[in-house]
């Protein structure tokens, strides 16, 4: 189906559908986009997994990185520096509010390395506030180990390091 069919049918649809429909309906996961690469795959626990890439133009450039739960981007972190960068929070439920899309948060203006840095504390402090709001009982449930949450937040930084001085 074309972008702008998807569009105009979105557009028809009455808010109360479209609302089931994006809590429902699997996003594509950021590993699809023709527009990473670098990828790499780390199991945090059972249900868990971090995912860290590059991302090429036209998103980027810059490092980025997806928190699964259950298959389900929780956070989604685009360290680009400058004023870009920016990441996302429980982004399949956030498609059910009209208007608002995927509506990202921005870092503060900095370098890359700020915005990977920033990414690492959201991760590490935030993720508890991002699982309890979430739509999904299971994701509210789910508890991440700390000890697990501060080693995925490490690989994140490191990988995420690597790919800024590699590719940046």
């Amino acid at each position: 189906m074309s972008a702008k069919l998807f569009k105009t049918i979105a557009a028809l649809t009455p808010v109360s559908i479209r609302q089931i429909a994006a809590r429902w309906y699997p996003l594509r996961p950021r590993s699809l986009s023709p527009y990473v690469t670098d990828l790499r795959r780390h199991t945090i626990q059972e249900y868990v997994r971090l995912e860290t890439y590059w991302l090429s133009e036209p998103i980027g450039p810059g490092p980025a990185a997806s928190f699964y739960i259950f298959d389900d981007e929780v956070l989604r972190f685009d360290c680009f520096g400058g004023t870009k960068g920016h990441f996302h929070i429980n982004r399949k439920q956030a498609r059910a509010f009209p208007g608002s899309g995927d509506s990202p948060l921005y870092f503060p203006p900095g370098t890359t390395t700020g915005h990977i840095d920033q990414a690492c504390f959201e991760l590490y402090v935030n993720l508890p506030y991002c699982l309890r709001t979430n739509a999904s009982r299971r994701i509210r449930n789910m508890r991440i180990q700390k000890d697990r949450l501060k080693e995925a937040a490490e690989i994140m930084k490191a990988e995420m390091l690597v790919l800024a001085e590699r590719k940046g």
